[in-house]
């Protein structure tokens, strides 16, 4: 498995904890038909703060929140969750005053989803573009027909996405300063390294056995390697032309080991890239 290429949630644990939560609680809500009006209010705000409205809106609210986490390998963890804590901040105040003037029934994950669709519009490139009836237009645009579908389905939550689309371009706009913030994120330590002096003299042994035999052996050099992953995966110039376009500040030659390490799929190509940006 090729370790440089991001895959599900890795480099991605604050898209995963919304994505279990806000899935999971989507979906015990429809499974057990729970009624927030029947709850307490604080009950009742947590759960409609945490759920989608319908079974449809929470497949493609999920399927939404999931590929947002290119936005977190982008931007790195701390920034993520800052950006995520005060879009929730920023959007319930702009509904609560919205909430007075227009009286929309406030719920669901709406606006931080619509957020987060804001800064994939602003930071994240288009991966392909295409033709589509006489004009042209990127592979970006399913995540926007999908988010345009599940706003207009229901207009209870055109308010809400609207909110969310807002606390975005505040965001966006760097008011405050607030881009800067970040979340404290630590890493696990490393465990100590064992006192047994034996063992340790015995792994020296090994590694210097291994390293003796190892050493009248031919190892291939660095241009074998790069003939050989060539050879097993032909890169086009187009797609190198391509690829160069989106991130112009990245050589070739990085392109071309990104697009072989991805095999050609320039999806997984751009997720190497971004993530050797950050």
């Amino acid at each position: 498995m090729d370790n440089t290429t991001p895959s599900g949630f890795r480099h991605a644990p604050v898209s995963k904890f919304l994505v279990e939560v806000i899935g999971g609680c989507s979906i015990a809500a429809a499974l057990l038909n729970v009624r927030t009006v029947n709850l307490p209010p604080v009950w009742r705000a947590v759960v409609s703060s945490c759920t989608f409205g319908s079974v449809g809106h929470t497949v493609i609210g999920t399927w939404l929140l999931y590929r947002m986490r290119i936005i977190e390998r982008h931007s790195g963890s701390p920034k993520y969750a800052a950006f995520v804590f005060i879009s929730l901040v920023t959007s319930a105040l702009l509904q609560a005053g919205a909430h007075r003037f227009l009286n929309f029934k406030m719920s669901g994950p709406y606006a931080i989803l619509f957020a987060m669709l804001c800064q994939f519009h602003h930071i994240i490139p288009a991966s392909s573009r295409f033709p589509l009836f006489g004009t042209t237009v990127s592979d970006k645009i399913y995540v926007y027909l999908a988010a345009a579908q599940m706003m207009l389905a229901n207009t209870s939550v055109i308010a809400p996405c609207i909110c969310g689309l807002t606390s975005g371009l505040l965001y966006a706009s760097n008011v405050g300063n607030i881009k800067t913030w970040r979340f404290p994120f630590w890493r696990k330590s490393r465990p100590a390294p064992s006192s047994n002096t034996s063992s340790s003299s015995s792994t020296a042994a090994d590694a210097s056995i291994g390293l003796s035999s190892s050493s009248h052996m031919p190892q291939p050099t660095g241009d074998l390697r790069q003939r050989s992953a060539e050879q097993e995966v032909q890169v086009s110039e187009e797609n190198i032309n391509a690829m160069s376009s989106m991130f112009p500040n990245v050589s070739r030659d990085a392109v071309a080991s990104a697009l072989i390490s991805a095999k050609n799929d320039m999806n997984r190509a751009a997720d190497i890239l971004l993530n050797m940006g950050d």
